[in-house]
């Protein structure tokens, strides 16, 4: 980045392609504020290396609307004594005029800066010294508006952040590297013809050795081409400092609760009375059937006379108790063992239902071991309780 941004004798960009969790994030901050401090510094040959574009870095970074209150935090965190200037996600018309004139850092959700007033977007399009867009191939497709939206920006000191592959689609690597690297790429049909053809046409088994040769020759050129503009790294640059990681496959009968609602389930949803579901919803109604009895009733389906007369018919102490789910009982004996070797746990679920009623089961043992299981939703809730994990032993 510090060769292509600061470096570099004209304005242009990069892409930075790092694998979540590589530190992206704190990369460009460490930018930012190497350029902050050079600019500031009472050393003239220091002033010197930042280029005139630069002096005033008035950083323009737009995310998805989960990450912005991240990035203020990663910000806060990490800059000492407002370095960077005023770090804001909101904005107002004097607060934007501010930003322009003396710098600092402006923070917006993709979706609020495509609906910003005219006024205050056009100060910041034409103002902005640097401008950061993470999750970058939401811009993949020139037709949507957020490419549209990010390329009215009149700065060419551009980074492009993702962790997602881009190497699937040719078309993928131009829209991102040209809205990073304005006309780096041939644009529309002419990159088609040149590359995305050739290279998808010499990707299957069965074509010719010739469409293969080509496709290898294009993909060359394409990575001479942007090779300089592009750093890619995967986790495999930190594998060798990360503990072994194993990976256990547990597989279960189920118990006799689950067994016979299961079997309704299958009769139902192959009867009269399938209430015009389709194949998705009903595979989705299995899962916190599998999960646990009590999760299962709370749904929609477990609503269905099917289902409550053949829960009706059980004592609530075996409804509610976690030897109705096998899942329940090994999650509930992973956990009274983790705490005793004195380990943490970290539960994942894709249903949130399931979830809470997974933390009902752990909050059963939890005057027996003296910790409070934590459930969070919401992303940046999420991100700042985990980092208080020292402070708990099971997290959901």
């Amino acid at each position: 980045m510090f060769e292509n941004i600061v470096v570099c004798d004209k304005d242009t960009g990069c892409l930075l392609a790092h694998e979540m969790g590589l530190g992206k994030t704190l990369q460009v901050i460490a930018l930012m504020m190497t350029i902050a401090e050079a600019n500031s510094s009472d050393n003239a040959d220091v002033r010197r290396q930042i280029p005139a574009r630069l002096q005033r870095l008035s950083a323009v970074i737009v995310c998805p609307p989960g990450l912005v209150a991240n990035w203020e935090a990663e910000i806060s965190k990490w800059v000492p004594n407002e370095m960077l200037g005023r770090v804001c996600a909101g904005t107002t018309p004097g607060g934007v005029e501010t930003w322009a004139k003396e710098g600092g850092v402006i923070i917006k959700g993709i979706q609020a800066f495509k609906d910003m007033a005219r006024p205050e977007k056009n100060v910041i399009e034409t103002a902005a010294t640097l401008v950061v867009c993470d999750e970058a191939q939401t811009i993949k497709n020139e037709k949507t508006g957020m490419w549209k939206a990010m390329t009215e920006f009149k700065t060419k000191n551009r980074i492009a952040l993702t962790g997602t592959p881009l190497s699937r689609d040719a078309i993928d690597v131009q829209c991102v590297m040209n809205w990073a690297v304005p006309n780096l790429l041939p644009e529309g049909k002419v990159f088609k013809k040149e590359y995305d053809n050739p290279i998808r046409l010499g990707l299957f088994e069965e074509s010719t050795g010739s469409a293969k040769l080509l496709a290898q020759q294009q993909v060359r050129q394409l990575q001479a081409i942007i090779g300089p503009k592009l750093h890619r790294c995967g986790i495999s640059v930190i594998s060798h400092e990360m503990p072994s990681k194993k990976e256990f496959l547990i597989l279960m009968p189920i118990p006799p609760l689950q067994k016979a609602l299961y079997e309704a389930y299958l009769d139902w949803q192959t009867g009269e009375k399938m209430g015009g579901l389709g194949p998705f919803e009903l595979v989705t109604n299995l899962r916190p059937l599998l999960a646990h009895p009590r999760v299962f009733r709370g749904t929609k389906a477990g609503g269905k006379p099917a289902f409550t007369t053949i829960m009706e018919s059980e004592i609530p102490s075996t409804l509610n108790d976690e030897m109705a789910s096998n899942k329940v009982r090994v999650l509930i004996h992973i956990v009274e063992e983790s705490r005793r070797l004195g380990e943490k746990v970290l539960v994942f679920s894709q249903s949130i239902p399931t979830l809470m009623g997974g933390r009902r089961r752990v909050e059963v043992i939890e005057s027996c071991h003296g910790y409070q299981p934590h459930v969070r939703g919401k992303w940046a809730e999420w991100q700042d309780s985990l980092k208080d994990m020292r402070d708990m032993y099971v997290y959901m």
